[in-house]
């Protein structure tokens, strides 16, 4: 099988935190090249955490919803239902 697992070198992402206007702490991950990872939106009570998936040649393939992140993140292999009903797949007609 594939390794999902992607690891960044220490420095290599930026973390911009605010806060929205109903109190939702936002922090937004973004790499060297300025396309971001994640973000996670906290209030009291969750961490809502959406991921960014891009391919070999930097295109966006996958969002992957909080919901999608939940259920994956419960499974020890890549759960596909899961990606096909709580994410976003990206293709292009071009490639």
């Amino acid at each position: 099988g594939r390794d999902y697992n992607i690891l960044f070198l220490c420095g290599s992402l930026e973390k911009v935190t605010v806060t929205d206007d109903d109190g939702h702490i936002i922090e937004t991950f973004t790499d060297n090249q300025g396309k971001t990872i994640l973000t996670v939106v906290v209030n009291e009570e969750e961490r809502l955490e959406t991921y960014y998936v891009y391919d070999n040649r930097e295109l966006l393939r996958w969002v992957l919803s909080p919901e999608a992140t939940h259920r994956v993140g419960l499974s020890s292999t890549m759960d596909t239902e899961a990606l096909y009903k709580y994410a976003y797949y990206y293709e292009y007609d071009w490639l």
